[in-house]
């Protein structure tokens, strides 16, 4: 059965996953990106190795890396087990079995907190959080935010939702948002609220479909772009 959670979790992702769950094409990497609520994904960690031009922001970085390794052992003693009970919820293509996607999160968390042990004051890592960035207008190029916004609709407003993608909007000429179903495995109210809010913007937005499908139902990303955009 589905599962939800009360709070937030430390649940780190790949860079591989990112490129997938967002459709980054090599074009993309050459512009700079802004990961938004990025976690202790090891995103960061192997496209600044690539010469991409990126910025994560997440609240959990003004903690340091003791606290956040704790932050991820406790989030994995919490779901880990949630997910052996439920792997029907889960296509088992990209990782092989519950197993093999623990050792994949863990790795990912080890290589965000090696990382973030030595770059914390490089400006790569800012504790910040949605629904306010502390950013200037269009300062970058795009905006991924994956697995947050519309994942915890279950404790997250459609207030907080609206405010939230029109904040990225103004930061990035481009906006995408991953996944588009909440932990309970549907798709959330406050999606509907943030489509019709994005109506009333000088944007185009479109739901694409991604080549990134682990849980079940979750393959599409929201997609918006300032009309006024460059590309």
């Amino acid at each position: 059965m589905p599962f939800l959670l009360d709070h937030v979790l430390v649940w780190s992702r790949s860079f591989d996953e990112y490129q997938r769950m967002f459709s980054l094409t090599k074009a993309d990497l050459k512009r700079k990106i802004l990961g938004c609520a990025d976690g202790a994904s090891s995103f960061n960690v192997t496209a600044t190795a690539l010469g991409v031009d990126v910025t994560s922001c997440d609240p959990l970085y003004r903690l340091t890396p003791e606290k956040i390794d704790q932050k991820v052992n406790t989030s994995y003693e919490l779901i880990y087990p949630k997910i052996l009970n439920s792997v029907n919820d889960f296509n088992w293509n990209y990782f092989k079995d519950p197993k093999d996607l623990k050792a994949h999160r863990l790795n990912a968390s080890k290589t965000f907190l090696d990382d973030f042990s030595k770059a914390k004051d490089d400006d790569r890592y800012l504790n910040a959080s949605l629904p306010i960035l502390p950013f200037v207008d269009d300062c970058f190029d795009l905006a991924l935010c994956g697995n947050f916004l519309c994942l915890y609709s279950e404790i997250l407003s459609t207030d907080f939702h609206i405010k939230s993608v029109l904040e990225l909007v103004r930061v990035a000429k481009e906006v995408r948002i991953f996944p588009l179903i909440g932990n309970d495995r549907k798709t959330p109210e406050q999606l509907k609220f943030v489509l019709t809010a994005l109506e009333q913007q000088s944007v185009n937005f479109e739901i694409v479909d991604v080549d990134y499908h682990f849980t079940k139902g979750a393959n599409q990303m929201l997609q918006i772009k300032k009309v006024d955009s460059n590309r």
